[in-house]
């Protein structure tokens, strides 16, 4: 089956590379087409049928129609599409809109996924496009959500009634997956930890910036620290906001290890106890799985990307982002029984393995080919 994939974020994370090898590696023949501003700044090294095209301007992203228009005319430039039994796209609106469009020109069927920038950024600040991204839901074969919150978000906010009843059989919650790496290395060593001395070392990796939340983790923290606990907060990442990093590195118990190669996270998940990030928003998170596979029970945002993947309780607890209070509960569940939290952690994370994500993709592509052949059959 050949699968032609629409993503414009295709060079800022190696997660969907990895998707693209594991789908080849059992037999999907894919091409991948990006169209960029600017390639400097990717973090994959490409192979072949990653097709890039520097065919937008930064000032286009005020322009969706315009933008789009540049996008489609280039992928039908540099791609044979007809030559696809199906189109993935991996946003709703940038990669979903020209899907939709490619769709109905050479009668390939398409799928797609609804991410947080669709959520929270067109559908939120871009009202007048909301009919396209409507739309392209309406006409997808299936369509892919992260989290059970973003679709229930989707459906309770745009797509009650008529909508749900038609389109909820299409609708799949299938997560991200990570890096071999982190299943590959070595997790059966126990973590040595004091924490029944009140000792407590918080990890957090990600960008440094507001939507991140820092600063009502460090509220948390100091909660627990007039509580007689002795606090450590470990993180790296890009400095985002260089306001907001400064305000951190008030605190004396803050400590910023840079930005880190996988190996070197490794390294900081081993020397802590709890991942905490109470994010504003997020697709998904695939922070939270990979410190969860080096047993780190951690504390997310209820409603957001990572919600719901786990009952409360399980591997760590949902907090509100805006209640530090609520932090500094989950942290403290955790304490009380840390080794059952840990050993959940490690065993949970085994469902962001990227072996068996693809099985899900494989079936929904096998899915979507299927019925092409039977609409074809039908039309004969």
């Amino acid at each position: 089956m050949k699968v032609l994939h629409i993503n414009c974020n295709y060079l800022l994370t190696r997660l969907h590379q990895n998707m693209i090898v594991h789908l080849e590696s059992n037999g999907v023949d894919c091409t991948v087409f990006v169209a960029v501003v600017d390639d400097s700044a990717g973090v994959i090294s490409l192979r072949d049928k990653e097709i890039v095209s520097k065919c937008i301007k930064r000032r286009d992203r005020l322009l969706f129609f315009h933008k789009q228009e540049k996008i489609f005319k280039m992928i039908e430039k540099e791609i044979d599409v007809k030559a696809f039994d199906c189109i993935h796209a991996y946003t709703l609106f940038t990669d979903g809109y020209c899907a939709r469009r490619l769709s109905q020109k050479y009668n390939i069927p398409y799928v797609v996924a609804v991410r947080n920038t669709d959520i929270n950024y067109f559908f939120k600040y871009r009202p007048w496009l909301k009919r396209y991204g409507l739309n392209v839901v309406k006409n997808a074969e299936n369509v892919f959500f992260l989290s059970t919150p973003y679709r229930d978000y989707l459906f309770n906010k745009y797509l009650h009634g008529y909508y749900y009843n038609c389109l909820r059989h299409k609708c799949k919650v299938i997560p991200n997956g990570i890096d071999n790496y982190w299943f590959d290395i070595d997790r059966t060593k126990h973590k040595e930890h004091d924490i029944e001395k009140k000792k407590l070392r918080i990890a957090y990796v990600g960008e440094v910036s507001k939507n991140k939340n820092l600063l009502t983790t460090i509220k948390a923290l100091d909660i627990l620290k007039k509580q007689g606990w002795e606090i450590q907060y470990n993180f790296a990442g890009k400095i985002k906001s260089q306001r907001l990093f400064k305000q951190v590195m008030q605190k004396k118990y803050c400590n910023y290890k840079g930005i880190l190669a996988k190996e070197e996270v490794k390294g900081l998940y081993d020397a802590s106890d709890v991942f905490v990030m109470p994010s504003f928003y997020e697709s998904f998170g695939l922070v939270y799985a990979e410190a969860m596979s080096q047993g780190l029970p951690v504390v997310y945002t209820r409603g957001q990307g990572f919600d719901q993947w786990f009952p409360d309780g399980e591997v760590g607890w949902s907090v509100d982002p805006n209640r530090p209070n609520e932090i500094v509960n989950a942290i403290l569940k955790i304490t009380e029984d840390y080794k059952r939290y840990e050993e959940n952690a490690l065993r949970g994370s085994n469902r962001f393995n990227w072996t068996r994500i693809v099985v899900e993709y494989l079936e929904i592509y096998k899915g979507v080919e299927k019925h092409r052949l039977d609409k074809e059959g039908t039309s004969d």
